[in-house]
């Protein structure tokens, strides 16, 4: 029996080529967290608020760089069967937030609004954040407020 339930609509982001990832609420025993599951890797990620932050203080240039480097010679699966979802999720927990807003159909725009940062991915992006260790985010969480003194966070 699995002690992790989804709650709503998921997200849904796809590309021309049949390529998309869908993101999901899902509650876990650890608490809140979205599921980023791209089928045409065959890969699932279960990320919280805190790792969802550290993305939007990302650069979009090196976030685009580094999807490149997801290696998918052959596809497991595709994204054509899916219906509308919802255009927007939020994520939470007691150390950040992170609101996830579709933009078009083939992108997320993810807006940390305690700490005022935000970035948006297109699928390349969300289908690398699906292949990620818990190493990547501790990196990302080294500037635990974001790069440079930018951003009040008070």
């Amino acid at each position: 029996m699995s002690r992790t339930r989804t709650t709503g609509n998921p997200l849904y982001v796809t590309a021309h080529d049949d390529r998309g990832v869908a993101i999901q609420k899902v509650h876990t025993p650890r608490g809140e967290r979205l599921r980023f599951e791209a089928p045409r890797l065959g890969e699932t990620n279960h990320l919280d608020a805190v790792a969802l932050e550290s993305v939007t203080w990302q650069d979009a240039e090196e976030m685009a760089d580094r999807a490149r480097s997801v290696d998918a010679d052959e596809s497991i699966g595709s994204a054509t069967d899916w219906n509308d979802g919802t255009s927007e999720l939020m994520v939470a927990n007691e150390y950040g937030q992170v609101v996830l807003e579709k933009e078009g159909d083939s992108g997320v725009h993810l807006t940390a609004p305690k700490l005022g940062y935000d970035i948006t991915l297109g699928v390349d992006e969300l289908e690398w954040l699906t292949v990620q260790d818990h190493e990547t985010f501790t990196e990302f969480l080294e500037q635990p407020f974001g790069p440079g003194d930018e951003h009040d966070h008070h």
